[in-house]
Parts: C-alpha cells; sequence; structure tokens
C-alpha cells in the first residue's frame, strides 16, 4: 500500500471530477491534490448544463480532463482521495477500482 505522500505524487494537480446524485448544474467538480473536498462548479460556467444527461456530464469531465492530460484513473483516484483521504488505497490511480474511471452506473 502506497503511502499519502505517495499518491499525492502521483496525483495531478487538479482534476474534474463527477459528482454522482448531485442536481443537475451541479455535477460537476474541481479536485486538487493533496486537499480534502472538491470544489463545485454551477451551470452558469457551462461545465454541467441542467438539460445534460448523466452520460453526457461524464464525456464531458473526460473531456476536461484529457485536455489536462489527467487519466480516467488519475480522476478517479483524486476524488476518492480528497474524499477519503490520501492516505486510502483507492487514492492510488493505480489501483484496481480506478481501472473505469468514471462510469455512468
Amino acid at each position: 500500500m502506497k503511502t499519502a505522500q505517495q499518491n499525492i505524487a502521483a496525483a495531478p494537480a487538479s482534476c474534474f471530477i463527477v459528482i454522482k446524485g448531485n442536481t443537475p448544474g451541479q455535477r460537476v467538480g474541481i479536485v486538487r491534490a493533496g486537499e480534502s473536498g472538491y470544489l463545485a462548479t454551477t451551470s452558469t460556467t457551462g461545465a454541467d448544463d441542467p438539460s445534460m444527461t448523466e452520460a453526457q456530464v461524464i464525456e464531458l469531465v473526460n473531456y476536461f480532463n484529457h485536455c489536462l492530460n489527467v487519466t480516467p484513473q488519475q480522476a478517479a483516484a483524486a476524488m476518492i482521495g480528497s474524499m477519503f483521504g490520501w492516505h486510502c488505497q483507492g487514492a492510488d490511480p493505480e489501483h484496481p477500482a480506478n481501472a473505469a474511471g468514471f462510469t455512468a452506473d
């Protein structure tokens, strides 16, 4: 198991995440390496139009991260690290739980 410092070092400086369960217009967030929680975006930024489906939001987040050279595995690990602590196994982008990145199920 990797340490928190190793997981933070493997994480991108920042990335976009999908916040499942939030209301449309509030489903996209930004995570910063080593920090707890996320910064919520709003529909006024154009990042999550309320008329978008969850699959479209995931596609958009994956595109934003691709533009930042962030892999789906890194984004999924960063979300876990920001929510549950950078010391946990899920904060490691190489952990098998992150293989799929964000999915619609």
